[in-house]
């Protein structure tokens, strides 16, 4: 009898959630044809989905656009320096034109002097007639050589004469004594033949450089191995002269240069 009680509630329970809960109503071919069409006419989309190779893709192309624009702003920038080296070449073939002439020329001495005193004493020297020629004596002091002795020189020209001059570019550093006399004295062996108008070794210097007077005689500027440009006007050269890194004296010697007749 237990049973039975229990199963007609299990079947009036059932009955009441059905009744609650209905089931779904099965379609029919009509309505199924119907839900068809709707799913078909909703559009496909598709959802892009983004990999490493697409990036890298991407990557690529950022920097291929960078190269373009990188060899843009090279030649744009090629152009423009082009531009100024034409400029700047045109510049200094003004001024090559202007200041600086081929040969021929000839220089003249105009003075020789010591600035201060020191290990040079020019104070017997004397630069006679028209031409300017070179005579008197000059007295080394003290033997010279490279571990005490050194020496540098700059360049002025004044153009016009009229006493101004203005620092050129040709300068020599400091150099040690006999080094530096090595390699500036061959420019002025054609002017002064050693046994003829001078005793001092011009031609071949020993080192040191031995102390004593020497003569000078008649002695001409020859321009021969100098440089094939010079500026015109009167040009200064001066040489200021150390031993142990201490002043020994100052030498100043002044040429004009002047077109050959």
């Amino acid at each position: 009898m237990a049973a039975s009680i229990r199963t007609e509630t299990e079947t009036k329970t059932k009955t009441e959630t059905q009744q609650q809960f209905p089931l779904p109503a099965t379609p029919s071919a009509e309505e199924k044809e119907e839900d068809d069409k709707s799913i078909s006419s909703v559009p496909f989309v598709e959802i892009p989905i983004e990999s490493e190779f697409t990036k890298d893709q991407e990557q690529e192309q950022e920097q291929e656009q960078w190269r373009e624009q990188d060899l843009y702003h090279h030649l744009v920038y090629g152009v423009q320096v082009r531009h100024e080296a034409r400029a700047l070449a045109r510049a200094l073939q003004c001024i090559l034109q202007t200041h600086l002439i081929p040969k021929p020329y000839e220089a003249r001495l105009v003075s020789f002097i010591s600035l201060s005193d020191g290990v040079w004493d020019v104070s017997k020297v004397r630069l006679i007639g028209r031409d300017r020629k070179m005579n008197g004596t000059i007295s080394l002091l003290e033997d010279m050589d490279d571990d005490q002795y050194s020496f540098y020189a700059e360049a002025y020209i004044d153009t016009t004469g009229s006493g101004i001059y203005k620092k050129l570019p040709y300068t020599m550093p400091m150099t040690p004594a006999c080094k530096g006399f090595k390699m500036y004295l061959p420019y002025f062996a054609d002017s002064a033949k050693v046994g003829v108008n001078i005793d001092f070794p011009v031609d071949g210097p020993p080192c040191p450089l031995p102390k004593g007077t020497y003569y000078l005689k008649d002695i001409l500027l020859n321009t021969s191995k100098w440089p094939s440009v010079m500026p015109r006007g009167y040009m200064k050269g001066v040489s200021y002269f150390f031993k142990n890194g201490k002043s020994a004296g100052v030498l100043e010697v002044t040429t004009h240069v002047v077109d050959r007749d």
